[in-house]
């Protein structure tokens, strides 16, 4: 027999040498049973020489004892053993044998949760080797960066390290914490002021009143203000006072996490969301409330900048000044611009600085939302800015003027269409040479387009197509109305009655990407043939003889 169990009512006395250990609460009646059960004899009180024991019975009063086992290195109790987070002590007083400090610092202790490591503390005082004082760990006590923290669901494992090198640690032993948390649940109560209007100087901060507000290391909370699920602007918490309230800044791009946001535009209820950032890219939602906005502004265009060009050296973009320009989720505001209610151009604003300005493309075919358009021409232009509202749907915001001159000459060029045909007898395709009283000339052969010439004269006029080896030539009195900036195509034809015109055709402006080949016919000048030796004539290329 190796232990010596000491009873209030019975006492065994072992042979010198033994050690010390406490089995449970029992009575004398309990442990006469079960000492006889493994001595020689212990019938009568006294020392028996064959067994080394002693009984003395005094009685049947009962006693609880500690466990008094001997360890090298074991964790006994932990001080207190339960917690409740509305109110966590400072420190812990940890019990146990074999406490040490190597050199590299008093023991390290970890809290963890089914293997998941909730904070850590390192001992700030160690008496002897039995008895350590240990904070309750923060993210300032951990020895491995921010952690999640104690908390409810659940028993804490705590385990005591002794630091046996710079980096190696041996586990001492362990012991259970349980943690309640009765604080009230997270929320937020009030934000204030509670609304505005933006017609007004925006409040510079909001106060935020709500319950387990914490910085866990990475940040004061983040505030999202939403309206429609969309994003509108972003900020964190420049202000903690303890776990209820923070101070927020009014959000802008500068205190968005996430670059360029919206703004709060326009009129109506935001969502404010409160989140607690619990790592380096994860966040939990605390609570959220409605912040009510109104705009009393009204909606206008006030102005361009540049508000006249020359499309020779135009800009690549505009300032338009403004009220109550808004992304509501569906993209910037669309500018189109206008001249006698035919859209010439339009290009969405690539920059909105929070309602009142935009900045916009030039208009060409790659800034359009609905395809191909004519372009800028020289000539007063309708500037017209609208939020889009919807997947299809926008609302004019305002308009303003922009005045447009074009220095470049016009580019033109001249085609012998191939419908006609000149017959002497025999009909055939020939080449024209065009010339205008300016004094631009243009040469083509049946179906082929001359190259374009510039063109400075605000007119052509009085125009002359002479048939090369035929001798015949054709003269078209009239004049033709040629801008600035615009690619022409001048086309000798035939019209519905199978007479010879010349047709003024627009291409587009000189900015598109390429001619418009199905162009606007602008102007037709009948011809009047003036020479030939009598047996030449024209005729449309489907129904002309091959001779005569």
């Amino acid at each position: 027999m190796r232990q010596l169990t000491v009873l209030l009512g019975a006492c065994f006395i072992l042979a010198t040498g033994a050690a010390f250990v406490v089995v449970r609460t029992i009575t004398p009646a309990f442990a006469l049973a079960a000492v006889q059960s493994a001595a020689h004899d212990m019938g009568r009180a006294g020392f028996h020489d064959d067994s080394g024991l002693m009984l003395d019975q005094f009685g049947s009063t009962t006693l609880t004892a500690n466990d008094m086992q001997l360890c090298d290195r074991c964790v006994r109790s932990l001080t207190p053993s339960s917690i409740d987070l509305l109110a966590p002590p400072a420190s812990f007083t940890i019990e146990g044998v074999g406490f040490v400090d190597k050199g590299f610092g008093p023991p390290v202790v970890k809290f963890t949760r089914a293997g998941v490591l909730l904070g850590q503390a390192r001992a700030n005082s160690l008496i002897g080797s039995t008895t350590l004082i240990v904070p309750i760990p923060t993210d300032a006590t951990s020895l491995s960066g921010p952690l999640p923290g104690l908390s409810a669901g659940g028993a804490v494992f705590v385990q005591v390290y002794n630091q046996t090198g710079p980096t190696s640690y041996l586990l001492v032993g362990s012991t259970s914490l349980t943690v309640q948390d009765s604080r009230p649940p997270a929320k937020v109560t009030s934000i204030t002021p509670e609304s505005f209007d933006l017609a007004n100087p925006l409040p510079a901060t909001f106060t935020i009143v709500g319950q387990r507000f914490i910085d866990s290391g990475y940040g004061a909370p983040v505030v999202n203000l939403t309206r429609g699920g969309v994003l509108l602007g972003q900020a964190r918490a420049n202000s903690l006072v303890g776990s209820t309230m923070l101070t927020v800044p009014f959000p802008t791009n500068d205190t968005s996490l996430k670059g360029p946001l919206p703004g709060v535009l326009g009129g109506g209820a935001v969502l404010v969301q409160v989140y607690n950032q619990t790592g380096p890219s994860s966040y939990s939602l605390i609570g959220d409330i409605t912040l009510t906005v109104t705009d009393s502004r009204s909606p206008h265009v006030t102005d361009i900048a540049p508000s006249s060009i020359d499309l020779a050296t135009h800009q690549a973009t505009f300032k338009v000044e403004g009220q109550r320009f808004a992304d509501n989720g569906f993209g910037r505001p669309v500018v189109n611009f206008v001249r006698d209610q035919v859209l010439l151009g339009q290009a969405r604003a690539t920059s909105l600085v929070g309602s009142t300005t935009l900045t916009v493309p030039f208009p060409t075919n790659g800034t359009s939302t609905s395809g191909p358009r004519p372009g800028l021409s020289a000539g007063a232009v309708l500037v017209q800015v609208y939020n889009q509202t919807g997947p299809g749907s926008y609302l004019l915001i305002g308009s303003i003027t922009l005045a447009v001159t074009d220095s470049r000459p016009a580019q033109v060029r001249f085609l012998n269409n191939d419908r006609l045909r000149i017959c002497n007898p025999r009909c055939q395709p020939f080449a024209a040479q065009l010339t205008a009283q300016e004094g631009y000339t243009w040469l083509s052969f049946s179906g082929a387009h001359s190259d374009y010439q510039p063109v400075w004269t605000p007119i052509l006029s009085n125009s002359r197509a002479l048939a090369i080896g035929f001798g015949a030539t054709l003269s078209f009195p009239g004049s033709l109305p040629i801008a600035r900036g615009q690619r022409y195509a001048l086309v000798e034809t035939l019209d519905a009655s199978n007479n010879v015109v010349l047709v003024l055709v627009n291409e587009g402006p000189l900015d598109s990407a390429a001619a418009q080949q199905l162009g606007v016919t602008e102007t037709t000048l009948p011809r009047q043939r003036t020479s030939d030796d009598g047996t030449v004539h024209f005729a449309p290329a489907e129904a002309a003889p091959a001779g005569r």
